[in-house]
């Protein structure tokens, strides 16, 4: 049996800009077998991430609470509490918080996050 809780788990600064702690994870976690990894994310009111991609993996977010807005390429749309997002391998992403509560969501990555799948863009 493997467990996680939220109030123990390690929180960092993703590379995008937004807070994350690393749920799971193949290749750091030797008693499971997934191909996967799922990360619970947080963006804070006014916050936005770094425009970036995952080159080969596909991205699901699964939001939480709160609520933002999502842009994908050239695409941007409204997301908000019981949304699920798919983004496509080498899509180019970003998430903007306007509101005044956090957007917490988790985010599962298929094949697993690997630093080096990642690209990040400053914002403009």
């Amino acid at each position: 049996m493997h467990i996680k809780h939220l109030d123990t788990a390690n929180y960092v600064l993703a590379g995008d800009g937004s807070i994350l702690a690393e749920l799971l994870h193949p290749g750091r976690e030797s008693d499971i077998s997934l191909q996967c990894s799922i990360a619970y994310c947080s963006i804070a009111p006014g916050q936005r991430t770094h425009r970036h991609r995952l080159l080969h993996s596909t991205e699901i977010y699964c939001i939480v609470s709160g609520s933002a807005v999502i842009t994908i390429e050239d695409e941007t749309a409204e997301i908000s509490t019981g949304t699920i997002v798919h983004i496509p391998p080498g899509a180019w992403q970003s998430v903007a918080n306007f509101n005044t509560e956090p957007l917490l969501f988790y985010c599962i990555v298929d094949p697993a996050w690997r630093a080096e799948d990642e690209e990040i863009l400053e914002l403009e």
